[in-house]
């Protein structure tokens, strides 16, 4: 299943597969419709996970587990992912969904039902969860219009802007397109906003 963010801030946004999946009662595989144990996916609340949501380690330390979660990999328009201007409490920079006209980004999906719905919005105190249509950005495929609701995590706090007055933009691993600021990883990212807050002390 990999490790959480939380035992490694260093290691944010946690250990994800390269592949869809299922997370099933703490055991990951790969996803397959045909899997008996795998949820119904198509009454499910889409969620497009920017950051350590996606690892299974931390789908189970927020919704138990028993959890039952089917992850896509699904093709985003009109959206980057920055890290926000705050730190977790564990102690890691972490990310957010955020407009970028021209951005194309892969990124892992959650298949919520309503009561992970819930619980996983308990967890997100310094965000709000909004649908990508009211942000302008949109899903290059149409399979999944239908869904219930299709959403993703946009950080309350504003990005992290670096002195240069760029955005700090986490790695991704899936393929991606018009992304506009500075790549860092996450012990590059925490040196820097270590750096401010020396800076800012009398």
């Amino acid at each position: 299943m990999g490790g959480s963010p939380t035992a490694d801030p260093l290691s944010y946004p946690g250990d994800i597969p390269d592949q869809p999946f299922v997370l099933d009662h703490g055991e990951v595989s790969p996803l397959s419709r045909g899997r008996p144990s795998a949820p119904d996916m198509n009454e499910r609340h889409l969620v497009v996970a920017v950051g350590s949501n996606a690892a299974p380690a931390r789908l189970v330390e927020k919704l138990g587990p028993d959890a039952a979660v089917p992850v896509l990999l699904l093709r985003v328009v009109g959206m980057d992912v920055r890290y926000s201007a705050h730190v977790t409490r564990y102690g890691a920079v972490p990310t957010t969904a955020w407009p970028q006209a021209g951005a194309a980004l892969t990124l892992p999906a959650l298949l919520l039902d309503d009561v992970q719905l819930v619980a996983l919005d308990a967890t997100e105190p310094n965000y709000d969860r909004v649908p990508l249509a009211d942000v302008g950005v949109r899903l290059a495929s149409h399979e999944h219009q239908r869904r219930a609701s299709i959403s993703t995590y946009v950080t309350r706090r504003g990005w992290y802007r670096l002195e240069s007055k760029e955005p700090a933009l986490p790695p991704l691993r899936g393929t991606t397109a018009g992304r506009c600021g500075t790549v860092l990883g996450q012990r590059q990212v925490l040196a820097t906003v270590l750096a401010v807050a020396r800076s800012a002390r009398p």
